[in-house]
């Protein structure tokens, strides 16, 4: 019988690893990592941290090459036979960058105030932000099903973001995967917002508002 597959979700931030994630890591064998968009270069990050995990390369050596990376990440992998897999996420680059358009349009607006575009650039801007968090939990439970039937025995850990934790858990049940949820369970506004979305459900003009600061205008 295959092993559960645990499932850390945490808000993004500088929390995003601390001691607790490092000893919880030291005890898997697979870690699942999140990329929200495309990325030809992935199959040379997992190669280099399979190198890492080989003891071929230092963590030094690794922190020279990625320097935006965690030296404790780097020291943890280091000759511990562990392996790296990240997300192959069905999101291009030029969709996201649409997003952070609308995104940054309904800010703006919100300074004028131009409130009604504001809401509609804001809601639209949610809206997207959902299909894309929807589309990547389908293909990620679809990566981490099959890689859970080709690894039984091994032990898998998923880092994923908050807003991720009802759609994707609702993919894996469908699929039979067995999982063990750790982490935060409270999420931002906009979180919560784009994870309602993103689960079919309704959000109001007074929830968008409230995203833009513009708390003296809701009216619920």
């Amino acid at each position: 019988m295959n092993a559960p597959v645990t499932i850390l979700f945490r808000a993004h931030g500088p929390q995003t690893f601390d001691d607790n994630f490092y000893r919880l890591l030291a005890k898997h064998d697979i870690l699942v990592m999140e990329y929200n968009t495309r990325d030809d270069r992935l199959g040379v990050y997992e190669g280099d941290f399979m190198k890492l995990s080989q003891g071929d390369i230092t963590p030094e050596t690794m922190l020279a090459t990625y320097p935006q990376g965690d030296l404790a990440l780097f020291r943890v992998f280091y000759n511990s036979r562990k392996e790296l897999v990240l997300e192959r996420s069905p999101v291009t680059e030029s969709e996201f960058v649409d997003y952070s358009n609308l995104d940054s349009l309904a800010y703006d607006m919100a300074q004028r105030p131009d409130r009604i575009n504001a809401i509609n650039c804001k809601w639209r801007a949610l809206m997207k932000f959902a299909d894309m968090n929807a589309r990547r939990d389908v293909s990620l439970a679809e990566q981490v099903t099959k890689l859970h039937e080709a690894n039984p025995t091994k032990k898998i850990l998923i880092y994923r973001g908050l807003g991720h934790r009802r759609k994707l858990l609702a993919e894996l049940s469908a699929k039979g995967v067995i999982c063990e949820v750790l982490g935060d369970e409270s999420r931002d506004l906009e979180s919560q917002l784009i994870e309602r979305l993103a689960n079919g459900e309704s959000i109001s003009a007074a929830d968008v508002l409230r995203t833009l600061g513009l708390w003296q205008f809701d009216t619920e």
